[in-house]
């Protein structure tokens, strides 16, 4: 299945990519983050809605310095029509400041990063010419 990316373009400073998933019953937006090691959700987000959380006690790591993580239980994600229903623990941070970005400049609120972990396990592939992601 494919389904049309959303382009974020930071005006000749690069752009983002991001799509629209459904989490334990909840549609959000993420962003699709090949060089994340690891998928994340913010963790405003997933107290809002009740998710089943551990402590932060590990520290992620980005180019941009480390941050506390802790995880989140993840029952049901519908991916571009997959639907996974494999528990899956993703990890659980504050991206606070990633959303805010993304308000203030699209009026797009995004709750998670879709990182390498997943793209791979689910065999994903971004075609940039027309913009899509195949599963």
């Amino acid at each position: 299945m494919r389904r049309e990316l959303k382009t974020h373009d930071f005006g000749g400073d690069g752009f983002q990519i991001s799509t629209s998933i459904i989490i334990n019953g909840i549609e959000c937006n993420v962003l699709i983050d090949t060089g994340a090691g690891r998928t994340v959700l913010d963790k405003t987000f997933c107290k809002e809605f009740g998710f089943d959380l551990t402590p932060a006690t590990r520290k992620a790591h980005s180019a941009t310095g480390s941050a506390a993580m802790g995880e989140a239980l993840i029952n049901r994600v519908k991916i571009n029509g997959h639907i996974l229903t494999k528990k899956r623990h993703w990890g659980v941070m504050d991206l606070s400041t990633v959303s805010g970005y993304f308000l203030s400049r699209d009026n797009y609120y995004i709750v998670g990063i879709i990182g390498g972990d997943l793209l791979k396990e689910l065999g994903a592939e971004i075609n940039y010419k027309s913009m899509e992601l195949k599963l």
